[in-house]
């Protein structure tokens, strides 16, 4: 029987588009320049550019050891990249807006939710269902992603959520799975997992020992991962799937 559901969050739960990551990127770049200039600094917006585009390489070669940084480690390496003096310039106050300035774009470019989100984790919620969230969170860390997630209606379903820049595991990497289902007291065996990625989530959660479901959308989807335990083209199908593996 399956005891717990654990779900990925971007573009299985939300969606972004990509005018949403170019939005969220001049927003961040912006943000930073006109702090940096309050302070003194005169930093061209190209400037800032290549510092985030070098942020963005670097992170994804931290990435490919299933390990992540935070928003803070973010923010000094962009301004290293600028000037290696500049972290050691301001004090916590002025850090605290420049991490602020670098995170917050998604709340003023709220996601939206999927199609049968919310109503897939009521169902599961009120069946008895134990709930969790994994989460890679890239630049934006899961203190904006709570907020993100009250907004929209659905962090009440949720009994632990795990995200990368907290825990400093990014999936495929097993233990973010394996923590989770810890904190919802759950074996692996009695979970399953549903995402978007069949690297990341399919894969991921095979590994950990857990069943996956892979949500295939779009117009181009990759090729269907060997080990998936179903496909599904929307949420509400999750539903049926669990009838199906507890043959019902």
């Amino acid at each position: 029987m399956i005891q717990a559901v654990t779900f990925d969050l971007w573009q299985t739960l939300i969606l972004e588009t990509p005018e949403d990551l170019r939005r969220g990127r001049e927003l961040r770049i912006e943000g930073m320049r006109e702090i940096l200039r309050e302070r003194g600094y005169s930093v061209s917006t190209a400037d800032i550019e290549e510092a985030y585009q070098m942020v963005g390489r670097r992170l994804e070669t931290i990435w490919q050891n299933q390990v992540d940084i935070g928003p803070g480690e973010q923010v000094q390496l962009l301004l290293h990249s600028l000037d290696p003096e500049l972290p050691l310039a301001f004090g916590e106050d002025t850090m605290r807006r420049l991490e602020e300035a670098y995170t917050s774009p998604v709340l003023k470019i709220m996601p939206v939710l999927n199609g049968g989100a919310a109503d897939t984790l009521e169902t599961l919620h009120e069946r008895g269902v134990k709930l969790g969230l994994i989460c890679n969170t890239g630049r934006t860390p899961g203190a904006m992603l709570r907020i993100v997630l009250e907004r929209l209606g659905i962090l009440m379903f949720f009994e632990a959520l795990s995200f990368s820049n907290e825990l400093r595991l990014r999936k495929p990497n097993p233990r973010i799975f394996i923590h989770t289902l810890g904190r919802l007291g759950v074996e692996p065996s009695r979970a399953l997992h549903v995402g978007d990625d069949p690297q990341t989530d399919v894969t991921g959660a095979k590994g950990a020992g857990m069943r996956a479901l892979w949500l295939r959308q779009g117009e181009d989807p990759p090729p269907a991962p060997e080990a998936v335990d179903g496909i599904i083209g929307s949420l509400p199908e999750v539903l049926k799937v669990l009838r199906r593996l507890e043959g019902g």
